[in-house]
């Protein structure tokens, strides 16, 4: 299969994934101490599917260097996610945290989407180069 199309199937599960990190994270803004279960589940298979697929695109194919960086706010949100769930197990949850997970999983995917439907469009942006006139 074409890489990009791998690429556009990791971006819809990880935007499922990215959209219910902005669940939890307003849930827990409202005042709910701990999200459902099934709902961390939900979102832990459906950015581990896309994590992985993103990074099985990134080591055969090779994905562009925007790409990469989203790649590596997804791994940082991961962290943060086995941070939640070993260290903080059936207690309240930080809003920080939550927000700050929301906030790397949310710019992750504006970065993918960038790097896989604007990728033509940069390409064919001139080159800046500087002319020394003095």
């Amino acid at each position: 299969m074409e890489p990009n199309a791998l690429m556009q199937v990791a971006a819809i599960l990880i935007g499922l994934a990215a959209s219910s990190h902005l669940l939890m994270a307003v849930m827990r803004v409202g005042g709910v101490p701990r999200t459902p279960n099934w709902l961390d589940a939900g979102q832990n298979a459906l950015a581990a599917a896309g994590v992985a697929l993103l990074s099985l695109v990134a080591l055969t194919d090779g994905i562009p260097p925007l790409a990469w960086f989203a790649l590596a706010l997804f791994f940082t949100a991961a962290a943060g996610n086995i941070a939640m769930i070993f260290l903080l197990h059936r207690k309240r949850l930080p809003v920080p945290l939550v927000i700050f997970r929301a906030f790397l999983a949310g710019a992750g995917f504006v970065l993918l989407l960038v790097s896989i439907f604007a990728q033509p469009y940069i390409a064919r942006l001139p080159i800046p180069t500087m002319i020394n006139t003095g």
